[in-house]
């Protein structure tokens, strides 16, 4: 089958990243180098440029004092969006970026939770440790459990990280370690807080971009409005439409799993959990499900939101990704309640489905990770480049290190927004994409039924005693291609 051919091809696949740095004769702007800054050519530069070279004439491009700061335009005000602007803001000062969203807002409570532990190091490189600490709720530990009786896995967070990553995920400020869990609108709060107040327009769904002849791109949107780039940073998710500017019709495919989730919001832990299971995530594995326990913080820490998320094997029914987090039908929590109790879910469990506040679900979506993540002055990051299954966690962390990456290579490549492309890929691709490979070997090994449920614990199991689990875990939260 088609689904059976690309997962073939994901398994397979080897890449090699070499692209050409420099800035040759098609460069659109060849940022210049002043002053420690990026700029780019007014028009006047390009067209003595191109005349000179036409003539024959030497063709370095130079430039005597600082021109117009470079025009950045970012598609998507997510985490990695949102982190790509706040990472410019930083590295390059005088960029002019903005950031384009087509939803209205940040709305509260909204999506489920966000697990950040190499993220939450880049974000701390980015002056936002206090806020996230304070924000989120501390992950202790990592509790996996079969529903028949018998503990696969069990991992304590705080001493392991300790152990394999204290020079990049302990803090050197506080000593805490950094594995947090929070709520996404939180994050997004906490992330566009400190960005200049016109940066992040709304309302602003984007339909088509263009290459000019001049080398900028322009964006068209479906206002009708139309804004012009030097650089244009793709973050708009899994179904990206600067991925297919960027790759063609690569178009993301169902995984043939599918997660529904239940958010009791705002409730402390007495009402719903334990407060002393608040730092664990539970995982409880059933035939062909499992069940996902986690509290995560919002508001500031005055909030507790608790989130079960049911994860299934399904291969029936193409579910969509719905990227909004839009609401599930109305029968949707009694649906959710009769499945986990036909799995053998526990009760307790079952509980915070029947407290939710709302209900909504997804299914998980994949891209061919070995695409070519820009074209001419298109980048992609986050999902838009590496579509991550969320069975690691790390689809929030690797967006930010993503983000983190690529502005420190535009402030290293001051003289070529080539060569600092070449470098932000080269630096990343191969971590995302073996995170991404790896995270979809985990769900569908998790999500196993009949004879592959038990194959799946006596595995998991095994793995959790040699120690294997324990690496993978660290592999993926350790980061990767960035300077803390």
């Amino acid at each position: 089958s088609t689904l059976s051919s690309k997962r073939g091809f994901m398994f397979r696949g080897v890449f090699i990243v070499l692209l050409a740095a420099g800035l040759g004769d098609a460069a659109f702007v060849s940022p210049m180098h002043a002053q420690g800054k990026l700029f780019r050519e007014s028009a006047l530069q390009r067209k003595l440029f191109h005349r000179n070279k036409a003539q024959g004439g030497m063709c370095t491009r130079f430039i005597a004092k600082a021109d117009t700061p470079l025009r950045i335009g970012v598609i998507g005000a997510g985490p990695g969006g949102l982190s790509t602007a706040l990472a410019l803001q930083k590295y390059l000062p005088d960029a002019d970026v903005k950031v384009f969203e087509r939803k209205q807002g940040n709305v509260p409570n909204i999506g489920g939770g966000l697990q950040v532990n190499g993220g939450a190091a880049a974000l701390a490189t980015l002056g936002l440790e206090e806020e996230i600490a304070k924000t989120g709720t501390s992950l202790q530990r990592v509790l996996s459990r079969k529903v028949g009786g018998g503990t696969l896995v069990d991992l304590d967070i705080n001493k392991l990280l300790r152990a394999r990553a204290k020079s990049t995920l302990v803090s050197k400020k506080s000593g805490d370690v950094y594995a947090y869990m929070i709520m996404r609108d939180a994050l997004n709060d906490i992330l566009a807080a400190p960005l200049a107040s016109d940066t992040i327009q709304h309302n602003k769904a984007l339909e088509t971009i263009k290459n000019l002849p001049s080398g900028e791109v322009q964006c068209s949107f479906v206002d009708g409005e139309t804004a012009t780039f030097d650089l244009l940073v793709g973050c708009d998710g899994v179904s990206s439409v600067v991925r297919r500017h960027v790759v063609g019709s690569d178009n993301a495919f169902y995984s043939g799993i599918r997660c529904r989730f239940a958010v009791a919001d705002n409730k402390g832990g007495s009402e719903v959990r334990p407060p002393s299971d608040v730092g664990m995530v539970e995982q409880w594995f059933g035939d062909g499900c499992y069940a996902f326990l986690a509290t995560y913080g919002g508001n500031k820490g005055k909030d507790q939101h608790h989130t079960l998320i049911l994860v299934e094997e399904d291969r029936a029914t193409s579910f969509g990704e719905n990227p909004d987090y839009s609401p599930s039908s109305g029968t949707s929590r009694e649906s959710m309640v009769a499945t986990m109790r036909e799995k053998g879910i526990p009760e307790r469990l079952i509980e915070v489905v029947e407290a939710s506040d709302r209900t909504f679900e997804t299914g998980v979506h994949v891209h061919n990770p070995l695409v070519r993540w820009s074209r001419g002055r298109a980048v992609l990051l986050g999902d838009a480049a590496h579509a991550m299954p969320p069975f690691l966690g790390q689809g929030a962390n690797q967006s930010i290190q993503d983000a983190l990456c690529l502005a420190q290579q535009l402030a290293k490549n001051t003289g070529s927004v080539d060569a600092a492309l070449s470098a932000y890929e080269r630096k990343r691709k191969l971590h995302t994409t073996k995170l991404a490979v790896n995270s979809w070997v985990v769900g569908a090994l998790e999500t196993r039924g009949g004879a592959g449920a038990a194959f799946r614990d006596g595995f998991v199991s095994t793995l959790a005693s040699v120690g294997v689990l324990e690496r993978v875990f660290v592999d993926g939260a350790v980061p990767v291609g960035v300077d803390l």
